[in-house]
């Protein structure tokens, strides 16, 4: 069983995107921690700025944005300000019915703004795939992305 950082290399990898694992495994704790307190991989999708994911199960989707939004807010907002993106990628099987289930990613990607200097910063998300544009067959490897041209 492969983690949701590995299928999203893979996913990346399957795009043509340049994609790295920037989070740390620190033994002595036993704990992984991420660039900036949420970012497992950074990505070059073509797009102007980095793309720093999030990768997690589906349904650890609504925390990890919380988090971003609550916890990581200030690295958050230079990430952004900078002209970086932030994706968080949830991993579930789906499929229908009867039919072989396949890892699916739902993307949601965080947004910012804030008005004045050191005003409190207003997150907001959007979901950029719901499973139907971006799936992952493991037997074919094939991927369609939401922004894959």
């Amino acid at each position: 069983m492969s983690s949701p950082t590995q299928r999203t290399l893979t996913w990346c990898k399957m795009a043509g995107w340049p994609a790295g694992v920037v989070e740390k495994w620190i033994p002595q704790t036993k704990q992984r921690k991420d660039l900036y307190g949420f970012i497992d991989i950074v990505v070059l999708d073509g797009k102007p700025g980095a793309l720093g994911i999030q990768a997690t199960s589906a349904s650890n989707v609504s925390g990890r944005v919380t988090k971003i939004q609550e916890e990581c807010t200030q690295a958050a907002i230079r990430w952004l300000q900078a002209g970086n993106r932030i994706w968080v990628i949830g991993w579930s099987k789906r499929g229908a019915r009867g039919k072989r289930k396949l890892w699916t990613p739902r993307i949601v990607e965080v947004l910012a703004m804030v008005a004045v200097e050191g005003s409190e910063a207003v997150f907001w998300t959007e979901e950029r795939g719901n499973g139907e544009e971006a799936t992952r067959d493991q037997g074919r490897r094939e991927a369609k992305h939401p922004r894959a041209g």
